[in-house]
C-alpha cells in the first residue's frame, strides 16, 4: 500500500510550479564531436582554426568524465543534453543548472582566441539555451577573450539581455591579477548588467602552469595546490585594490577552486588590514558582500564535525553555493555531498544563495 502525501498544495503546486531547492553552480557542456563548434566561427578564423588542437588535455586525470555521460551514439561526456538532463533534472533533481564552457582551449593567438570565445556563445545560446531548452532551466555564462578587454566587452553587451545567460565566465589563468586596472572596464559591465563573473578552471592563453617557485609536472600537484594558490591571488586582488568599493554591484563566483582555504585568507588579510590602519571596508566585510565560492571540489576532514565547525568559523552559510562538477571524474552527487550541512545553512548553500546571486526564479 502506498503512502499518502497529506502535505498541503501550495498556491505554485496548485499552478504546476514548484518551489526551487537545488541549483548546481558548475555543469560543463561538451562537443558531441570536435568540430562541432566550427560552424559557429566567423571567417577568416573559421578555416584556420583546428578544434582538435583546441581540445585537449592539460593537467587532466587519465579518465576525465563520467563513463555514462558520454552518449552512446559518441561524443564526449556531457555534450548530450537530454543524457545530461536526465541525470542532473532527473536523478540528482535539480532545478537549474548553471552552464560553464570548459571544453576548448585558448588559442595563443589573442585574435584567434576573440574568434573562438565569441563562437562559444553562439553554439551556448543556439544549442543549450534555445534548442534543448523548452523547460528553461539550463542557464549560461558569457565566455569573453579577458585579456582583450575591448572585445571581451563586445561579448558582455551582445549577449546580457539574453533571458538565460546569467553569468559571465573568465578564466583562472591570466596575465595579471583581476583586480588591476586593465580588468576594470570588463568589472563595470559585468556589474552594470547585474552579471556575477564566474572565475573557473581554465588556460587564459598562459600554456603552462606555473607555482611561485616553478612549474608543476603532476596534475596531483597542480589541483592540490595550483588552484587555491592562483584563487586566492585573485581574491586577494579584487579585495584591496579597491575594485569592489568602486563597484559596489560587482558580483564575483569563484568555481572549482576549493573553498575552505579563503576562511585563513581572510583572516590573514583582515590582521592585515588592521595593523597598517586600512581605509575602508575590512576585506572579509568585501567578501561577504562580493564574492561567493562553489562546494566542488571542498577540502573535508574525516571527522564530519570538523568541518561543521570550520563552516561555522567561516560563516559558510553566506558564501557557498552547490556544485556538481558534472560530467567530470570528481562528480558530487547532491545526495551525497556536504551531509555534514543541514537545516537553513543548507538551504542556503543548495538553493538560497545561488538563486540571489544569479537573479533565478525562487519557483519553476
Amino acid at each position: 500500500m502506498s503512502a499518502v502525501n497529506h502535505q498541503p498544495t501550495t498556491d505554485a503546486q496548485a499552478k504546476g510550479r514548484v518551489a526551487v531547492r537545488r541549483v548546481d553552480c558548475d555543469v560543463h557542456p561538451g562537443f558531441e564531436a570536435p568540430d562541432e563548434l566550427i560552424d559557429y566561427i566567423m571567417e577568416p578564423w573559421k578555416s584556420k582554426t583546428d578544434m582538435r588542437k583546441l581540445i585537449r588535455p592539460v593537467y587532466l586525470p587519465p579518465h576525465v568524465g563520467r563513463q555514462d555521460a558520454a552518449p552512446p551514439s559518441g561524443g564526449a561526456s556531457g555534450s548530450d543534453p537530454v543524457l545530461l538532463d536526465k541525470h542532473l533534472l532527473g536523478d540528482a533533481q535539480i532545478d537549474y543548472v548553471v552552464l560553464i564552457e570548459n571544453s576548448a582551449g585558448t588559442p595563443p593567438d589573442p585574435n584567434q582566441n576573440v574568434a573562438v570565445r565569441a563562437a562559444l556563445n553562439r553554439w551556448m545560446a543556439d544549442k543549450w539555451l534555445d534548442k534543448y531548452n523548452a523547460h528553461q532551466r539550463h542557464k549560461g555564462t558569457i565566455t569573453i577573450p579577458v585579456d582583450s578587454p575591448s572585445e571581451a566587452i563586445v561579448e558582455i553587451e551582445r549577449w546580457a539581455g539574453h533571458p538565460h545567460f546569467v553569468g559571465i565566465r573568465v578564466p583562472h589563468y591570466s596575465q595579471q591579477p583581476y583586480g588591476d586596472e586593465k580588468y576594470f572596464r570588463i568589472w563595470e559591465a559585468a556589474a552594470r548588467h547585474r552579471l556575477p563573473v564566474c572565475v573557473h578552471v581554465n588556460g587564459g592563453g598562459v600554456e603552462s602552469f606555473a607555482s611561485p617557485v616553478g612549474f608543476f609536472k603532476q596534475f596531483f600537484q597542480y589541483h592540490a595546490v595550483g588552484y587555491p594558490l592562483t584563487y586566492g591571488a585573485h581574491l586577494t586582488s579584487l579585495l584591496v585594490r579597491g575594485v569592489f568599493d568602486r563597484l559596489p554591484n560587482l558580483r564575483f563566483v569563484l568555481v572549482e577552486g576549493g573553498f575552505t582555504w579563503a576562511g585563513p585568507l581572510l583572516w590573514r588579510l583582515d590582521q592585515l588590514w588592521e595593523m597598517r590602519g586600512s581605509q575602508g571596508r575590512r576585506p572579509s566585510e568585501l567578501a561577504r558582500n562580493h564574492v561567493r565560492f562553489t562546494s566542488q571540489p571542498i577540502e573535508e576532514p574525516e571527522v564530519p564535525r570538523q568541518m561543521a565547525r570550520m563552516f561555522e568559523l567561516m560563516g559558510g552559510a553566506d558564501l557557498l553555493m552547490l556544485a556538481t562538477d558534472y560530467p567530470h571524474w570528481d562528480f558530487d552527487d547532491p545526495a551525497m555531498a556536504l551531509q555534514w550541512l543541514g537545516g537553513p545553512s543548507k538551504d542556503r548553500v543548495f538553493c538560497q544563495n545561488a538563486i540571489e546571486w544569479f537573479n533565478l526564479p525562487a519557483q519553476r
